[in-house]
């Protein structure tokens, strides 16, 4: 390093600092990626499952309270009409269920939709002898079926929703805690970081600068005192760097001034 010229020096110190800049740049860009695919995951994969599940959810109870609606009625419009909005929600619920299970990829999670689609057909079924019960015109049939088979099978449905759904909530959760920690982590890494930086930048910075002003001070120091008169001090080179050439020049006309006196004192 002492032989280096004093602009060489001063640009690895730069380039040093510009590297540690970059290297904690990449790192808080790498971290914040990692944050941000598991903020993804939470919005996208957890929550669109949970807001698939809420919009299955509301269809189920739509086509359950038609099912209760078409027990009641007797007007054949209106009965049409229920009927085609079921087969809708019946539709809709099918292609929910799709997407959903096609967004699964936990043992659990499959193990409990699996659940919600057993269920499902059991309900399903229930209220479909519903159904051929009122076409058939037996209305009081049709409202034992709805009573004793329909309402159960629709509530152990609903429960299995439900713990369906929990454990989504519970996914969402864990994965947002994720994204705290990984957070967490990297903010702390960067502030470790950073801190070594700044020390290692200190540490750079103060042996750069004695490295340039301790043989200056030397070299001033020999310079007064030839100055006064004192040409015993010896010009020490302690480089090959500009300020080696300068100790150097000083050096030889310290031993040229010395060598005049000399000679001046021996003419004498």
């Amino acid at each position: 390093m002492k032989n280096m010229k004093i602009g060489v020096r001063l640009g690895l110190a730069f380039a040093v600092m510009v590297a540690i800049l970059v290297g904690v740049g990449w790192l808080g860009i790498d971290r914040m990626e990692v944050i941000n695919g598991k903020l993804d995951r939470v919005i996208k994969v957890q929550w669109g499952k949970i807001d698939l599940i809420q919009k299955s959810v509301e269809r189920v109870n739509d086509n359950a309270q038609i099912a209760f609606e078409l027990v009641i009625i007797k007007d054949p419009v209106a009965i049409a009409e229920l009927e085609r909005s079921q087969n809708k929600n019946k539709e809709e619920i099918t292609a929910l269920l799709k997407d959903i299970e096609g967004r699964l990829y936990t043992e659990k999670g499959k193990a409990l939709f699996a659940e919600v689609r057993d269920r499902r057909v059991v309900f399903v079924e229930s209220f479909g002898r519903v159904r051929k019960l009122l076409s058939e015109g037996n209305l009081e049939g049709a409202r034992e079926v709805a009573v004793k088979e329909m309402v159960p099978a629709n509530e152990r449905f609903m429960d299995a929703w439900k713990a369906f759904g929990a454990f989504q909530v519970d996914l969402m959760n864990e994965d947002a805690k994720a994204a705290t920690k990984a957070y967490e982590a990297a903010r702390n890494l960067l502030f470790l970081i950073i801190g070594m930086a700044i020390f290692f930048a200190i540490g750079v910075g103060i042996f750069v600068t004695r490295s340039l002003t301790v043989p200056m001070e030397r070299l001033v120091e020999v310079t007064k005192k030839v100055a006064n008169g004192d040409l015993r001090e010896t010009v020490e080179v302690t480089s090959r760097d500009e300020i080696g050439k300068l100790q150097m020049s000083m050096k030889e006309m310290s031993e040229k001034l010395s060598q005049i006196v000399s000679e001046a004192v021996s003419s004498a």
